[in-house]
Parts: C-alpha cells; structure tokens; sequence
C-alpha cells in the first residue's frame, strides 16, 4: 500500500521521500498511487514537507503534479457519473527526475557495488 505509515508521527512513505527530496522514490509512490494531498498528524501534505525541507523545486512540480491528477479525477467521475458508474481510474505516469529543474539541494551521489560484493571474492589461487 503506498500510502502506509512510515513512522509514529503519521508520515506516509511519501512524507518521507518529500522531506529527504528523494525524487525516485517520490515517483514510484505517486505512479503507486500515494495521495498527495493526505495530511500527517501536524496537517501537513508530502507537498508541505518538500517545502519545509528547503526542496522548493519538487515541492512546485508535485503540485503541478496533484493539480493534474485531481482535474483526471474529476473528469473520469463526470464521464462515469454520466453513465452510472464510479470512478476507478488510476494516476498517470509520472518522471519527477525528467523535469528540467534547478535543484536546491546537490544531488545524493550513487555508487554501483563492487563485482566482489556482487559476485563473492572470486577463485583462490590455482
């Protein structure tokens, strides 16, 4: 469930990412559809957290981001409440990383594990 608590303040697994500015996580969560406007138990939405924590960048694509989602919500339910149904649409596909940006933050550095971690030391000698 991607909108399950990450800790005991009631932080969803979003909150998390949007504090740490971790944009790849942020992603899979939104396309898992994590609700971008749930609050914590300060009242704060993984929006608010990305602000707080100085990621003024992805605190404003996450809100283009919800505003997109909300206006295919409510057109999915205007077509399904025309025909009688209900709305079981999901989010779209999103790439927070493919949005041009200027980052406040220097990006988190990644490192490959060496072939000895991967594959294990190796043959001895002969």
């Amino acid at each position: 469930d991607a909108n399950l608590n990450a800790s005991s303040t009631s932080d969803s697994c979003l909150h998390v990412a949007c504090s740490r500015g971790d944009e790849a996580l942020a992603t899979i969560l939104i396309e898992a559809q994590a609700n971008l406007t749930r609050t914590d138990r300060s009242g704060n939405t993984p929006i608010d957290a990305a602000h707080r924590s100085g990621y003024e960048s992805m605190a404003r694509r996450l809100k283009q981001i919800a505003a997109r989602v909300e206006r295919r919500q409510n057109e999915s339910a205007a077509r399904e409440g025309s025909r009688g149904g209900s709305f079981s649409g999901g989010l779209p596909s999103i790439d927070l990383a493919s949005t041009p940006r200027s980052r406040d933050v220097s990006p988190r550095p990644t490192t490959a594990p060496s072939p000895a971690a991967v594959n294990g030391p190796g043959p001895g000698p002969g």
